[in-house]
């Protein structure tokens, strides 16, 4: 089953997180790259392994939003999408049994459209 919550991100919180991330990890985060007018790290994503979540955070007012692409154990999934502006996130919980491979990049997307030069390398985190 799906939740998604949405609110305020503190987005300096988030940066000791995301910085240094290891390639696997029961948690893992990740930043977009910079491309054209979009900043590196104007979206990023994160996956904790305690709740089982994917957080999806806006961090540049640049009229674009975050889309993770994922996938559950080698299993391409939904891409996750959260358009909210600068300074918020998106919170999407999942059941997943412990052990569980969770594959993920961000990348920047804009009215439906994902330019690829955005897309953070893959990461890997594990469900808890």
């Amino acid at each position: 089953m799906l939740k998604k919550i949405m609110g305020a991100a503190a987005v300096a919180a988030l940066g000791a997180t995301l910085i240094g991330a290891p390639a696997q990890a029961n948690d893992a985060g990740v930043c977009s790259k910079a491309w054209s007018t979009y900043k590196a790290c104007a979206a990023s994503a994160q996956w904790e392994d305690n709740n089982d979540s994917f957080y999806l955070y806006d961090n540049e007012a640049d009229g674009a939003g975050v889309r993770v692409l994922w996938s559950k154990n080698g299993v391409g999934q939904t891409p996750l999408h959260h358009n909210g502006g600068n300074g918020t996130y998106s919170r999407f919980q999942f059941s997943s049994p412990k052990g569980t491979i969770m594959q993920f990049q961000v990348c920047i997307e804009k009215n439906n459209v994902t330019p690829v030069e955005t897309c953070s390398g893959k990461i890997v985190g594990t469900a808890g």
